[in-house]
């Protein structure tokens, strides 16, 4: 039985207990045959209850299931008040705490840097809801789309800052292992003070494609030397 029903029978119970009243009547038996014999009076107490009472108790009931339900409703409003200021101060920590978002576009980058060096704003923002679901479950669970949508706003130019760090990083290991592993004397000479029509053309230069592809060969281990770079950063 709910609560609430068994509270108002119990209640009601109680007061018809206490406010019933009460008739008596009486009933007459004759002892004997004999008309001159005189009556056994025997006394019958019948328990009633009036209208009005019974008017009342209704009255009372409806008051007592009013007052439960708001208690109810007080008992909801303090869970959700409660749960608000929950949301209140992981949402303080997303917006005020620098680590936490320096932490995020860490794993984003990380993340996404091995598959793809040029990902499109909407796999940033897939990775970036991925990891804060991953890492951040309490947060993540006061978060909306609307929060997501904020977040991402003010971190994306560090995002993006972090992803063009790696390329120019990863860019100049790769141009780095090209002369290293294949020798520098078997390249066209290039430097940071070469015109970029002079960079053009040692891209252009069939040695240096060749070159390039065979960092994609796998020599050792099913690796490439460009895994290897990679496993550099790990």
């Amino acid at each position: 039985m709910p609560r609430a029903e068994r509270n108002r029978n119990l209640f009601a119970s109680a007061i018809a207990g206490s406010t019933s009243s009460g008739s008596t009547t009486s009933k007459r038996t004759r002892l004997g045959t004999n008309p001159s014999e005189p009556y056994l009076v025997e006394e019958e107490r019948a328990t009633t209850t009036t209208r009005t009472e019974t008017n009342s108790i209704n009255r009372l009931i409806r008051k007592f299931e009013l007052f439960e339900k708001k208690m109810d409703s007080l008992l909801n409003d303090n869970a959700d008040i409660k749960k608000r200021l929950k949301n209140i101060e992981l949402l303080t920590k997303i917006n005020n705490d620098p680590d936490f978002s320096k932490d995020v576009i860490n794993r984003v980058a990380k993340n996404i840097f091995k598959a793809n060096i040029f990902p499109s704003t909407k796999n940033l923002v897939d990775e970036t809801e991925h990891v804060i679901r991953k890492n951040f479950p309490d947060i993540s669970e006061s978060m909306d789309s609307r929060h997501h949508s904020k977040l991402f706003k003010r971190i994306k130019a560090k995002l993006l800052e972090k992803f063009r760090g790696m390329r120019g990083e990863i860019a100049f290991r790769v141009k780095s292992a090209i002369f290293e592993i294949f020798g520098e004397s078997q390249l066209p000479r290039i430097d940071f003070q070469s015109s970029l029509t002079e960079i053009n053309s040692w891209k252009s230069d069939q040695r240096v494609k060749d070159a390039y592809c065979k960092l994609f060969n796998v020599f050792s281990e099913d690796r490439t030397y460009v895994q290897l770079q990679y496993e550099c950063d790990d």
